[in-house]
């Protein structure tokens, strides 16, 4: 446990930063560095009581997660997932609740002709993909809660944060069978191995 301990208020917005692409739409996808989630996933940051809700939240994440400016956006889904932030989620005093976050998923576009500039220490790997490479994503993912990739693989080359799963799927963007959502959701509230 860290010297001050980090407590989340348990409040998430994820943003599908997405353009359109010869194949269908294209999102924006990054590899967290640190302490964050284990995984490939659209830009995503915690709504502290700092911002003035999940919008101001929204433009903050996306400018220091991927050095973009947002010129629109709409909500697109909301809700309470199981998921920890990091290698543990330190709960708000006095709560005694599952582990999670009450999430807000927006749709957004940035301004066009800017380079995606993931923020060193912060993020990585910043680019677009096509729905297509978000669903072999997926599939990675369920393949490592079924334990059919190993660890080692997995930090080497990680599938889709299982929050996103639910999400993706939950959106029509991404197909995974009933069984493997629910392992992925087992698997994004565990209390993760230390490695």
């Amino acid at each position: 446990m860290p010297k001050d301990p980090w407590r989340c208020d348990q409040h998430s917005v994820g943003i599908l930063i997405t353009r359109p692409g010869d194949d269908g739409p294209e999102y924006v996808v990054i590899t967290r560095d640190g302490d964050g989630p284990s995984g490939v996933a659209p830009v995503a940051g915690h709504v502290f009581d700092e911002f003035d809700g999940p919008e101001e939240a929204l433009t903050f994440e996306v400018s220091e997660e991927v050095g973009q400016t947002v010129s629109d956006y709409r909500l697109v889904a909301e809700g309470w997932r199981p998921n920890r932030c990091g290698p543990s989620q330190y709960l708000p005093d006095g709560h005694s609740g599952e582990a999670g976050h009450y999430w807000w998923i927006y749709e957004a576009t940035v301004f066009e002709g800017y380079p995606l500039r993931p923020q060193k220490g912060e993020t990585r790997d910043a680019r677009w993909v096509t729905a297509a490479t978000l669903q072999t994503l997926a599939e990675r993912t369920a393949a490592y809660t079924r334990s059919d990739v190993s660890e080692d693989e997995w930090q080497r080359n990680p599938g889709l944060e299982p929050v996103w799963c639910h999400w993706l799927t939950h959106l029509g963007t991404i197909t995974l069978p009933k069984a493997d959502l629910k392992r992925i959701a087992q698997r994004a509230a565990a209390v993760p191995v230390p490695a």
